[in-house]
């Protein structure tokens, strides 16, 4: 309901004609490029794209590239600049990019926007989950960075639950074997009762101890068995929130003019989405 309501609520304020412009713009006017990280660096082969340990649902990134692509050709349609892109296709490109939650790798190489990216009389967004750039003259051209990242999911929620000193910006993953540790050492504090020199939320990261809270408090043999449920459950909790956050970061920029805009925390688009209908209340049901 709300992917649908943002989505029309986009057509109307652009003054879209459904019988004119929208056919005019196939969504395959502006190239695709699908990129997973894995440890042994970005892949863009999309044959290859499932091969690493994700808790992603498949049908997610396809849903989600189909309506990113469908909402771009539209405002793309509406203000005629189809032909321009097409023209012009080596300066246009949509990355959909989906991140590890952990990894072995200390610094991991990510997609981002050259620098040199124009956005003359378009807009230019910085947001942990959509980078664009996108610019009307003298070439219609645009780039984009689409972010797929569990942490991230994590991360919005420990904010919209009122958690202290979450990092701004993009969430990294974790290091390997950093979520095992974490999850022992709040076993042994919130479920186990074991006293401990500091407070557990100087020793858990707010995101994962966010996660813990809100999984179900059960274990398997010595394995925190909740916090693998929870974490399993965030991906099919969290896509629609992420969909309409992505579908309405776009739309905020086309409607924009030549305006460079900076969301560092989901307490920022607040303005864009409804911030209650991403927030995840229980990962225990």
């Amino acid at each position: 309901m709300l992917r649908s309501l943002l989505f029309v609520t986009g057509l109307i304020a652009a003054g879209i004609s459904i019988a004119g412009d929208i056919t005019s713009c196939s969504p395959d006017t502006v190239p695709l490029q699908v990129i997973g990280l894995t440890r042994q660096g970005p892949v863009t082969a999309a044959s290859t794209f499932r091969a690493w340990k994700t808790p992603t649902p498949p049908s997610y990134f396809s849903a989600l590239m189909a309506d990113v692509r469908e909402l771009i050709a539209t405002r793309l349609a509406n203000e005629k600049l189809c032909q321009g892109i097409t023209e012009n296709k080596e300066r246009s490109l949509i990355q959909f990019v989906e991140w590890p939650f952990s990894t072995s790798q200390k610094k991991l190489t990510v997609p981002v926007l050259p620098p040199d990216t124009p956005s003359s009389g378009g807009c230019q967004i910085t947001s942990p989950w959509l980078d664009m750039a996108f610019g009307r003259k003298p070439v219609p051209q645009i780039r984009a960075i689409v972010r797929w990242n569990v942490r991230q999911l994590l991360v919005d929620q420990a904010v919209l639950s009122g958690a202290k000193n979450v990092p701004s910006g993009v969430a990294m993953p974790l290091m390997d074997g950093d979520f095992e540790g974490f999850s022992r050492d709040y076993v042994k504090s919130e479920i186990d009762g074991e006293p401990a020199a500091k407070p557990v939320e100087e020793r858990i990261p707010p995101d994962l101890l966010w996660l813990f809270r809100h999984s179900p408090q059960t274990m398997i043999f010595e394995s925190f068995a909740g916090a693998v449920h929870g974490l399993r459950k965030m991906p099919k909790m969290g896509a629609e929130g992420h969909r309409e956050l992505v579908l309405a970061l776009i739309n905020r920029c086309f409607d924009s003019n030549g305006e460079t805009l900076h969301y560092d925390s989901i307490l920022d688009v607040k303005d864009l989405i409804p911030l209650e209908e991403y927030k995840i209340d229980t990962l225990a049901d």
